[in-house]
């Protein structure tokens, strides 16, 4: 059976592991930390703040195998493919992936039932949200030039950015919004990059819930 519903991580499909494997469903979730404070009165709380602690993914799929032993192997390798982590992309969430790690596996509960549904669930913690595949940019030159980036996403996003010394200088300063960072006392000559990002590519992405 071909599957309407499609998953990949790191660019290989859950399809490839064995044409065995049907998807079923896709289904997400989102768990948030809250902060609130109790009233001075019995009843109630002051509301103060909302995180997204983590985005959840759960695929659900069948193994169309009656004979037991296959079975339990095509599991396992839908288990090794799922337990490396690594980036989640989905056929309903066009141009857009997901940092993950898995936190359940599929586990066969039943050599009987062969025809059981198995769970896979996959976890977003350290940056729990949807990013674009295609960042946004923009491009300017000189000494004073700005740009703006339109984040298409909902949620805030983080920006990287990378500078080519036209010249030598001890000091340069980057401005996004509200905030700035300046570098000073650093020794940079003509044609040098000085860049400013995020760790495994993981945050310079329009972002989405």
């Amino acid at each position: 059976m071909i599957s309407r519903y499609k998953v990949w991580l790191n660019d290989v499909s859950i399809a490839d592991i064995n044409p065995l494997i049907y998807v079923n469903d896709i289904q997400y979730s989102l768990a948030f930390d809250r902060s609130t404070v109790a009233k001075g009165i019995k009843y109630g709380s002051f509301y103060r703040d909302r995180t997204l602690a983590s985005s959840n993914i759960k695929v659900e799929i069948e193994i169309d195998e009656y004979n037991t032993a296959i079975r339990q192997q095509i599991c396992q390798d839908v288990a090794r493919w799922a337990l490396a982590g690594g980036w989640l992309t989905t056929s309903d969430r066009l141009n857009q992936r997901i940092y993950v790690v898995c936190d359940e596996p599929p586990v066969i509960s039943s050599a009987l039932k062969w025809t059981e549904k198995l769970t896979i669930t996959f976890t977003a913690y350290g940056l729990p949200l949807w990013q674009s595949t295609m960042p946004s940019t923009v491009s300017f030159y000189g000494t004073n030039e700005s740009g703006t980036i339109i984040n298409a996403g909902n949620m805030d996003s983080f920006v990287t950015v990378e500078a080519m010394a036209g010249g030598s200088t001890s000091q340069v300063t980057f401005v996004a919004g509200n905030t700035h960072i300046t570098l000073d006392g650093i020794s940079a000559e003509i044609g040098d990059i000085i860049a400013i990002g995020y760790t495994d590519d993981r945050a310079d992405r329009k972002s989405v819930v």
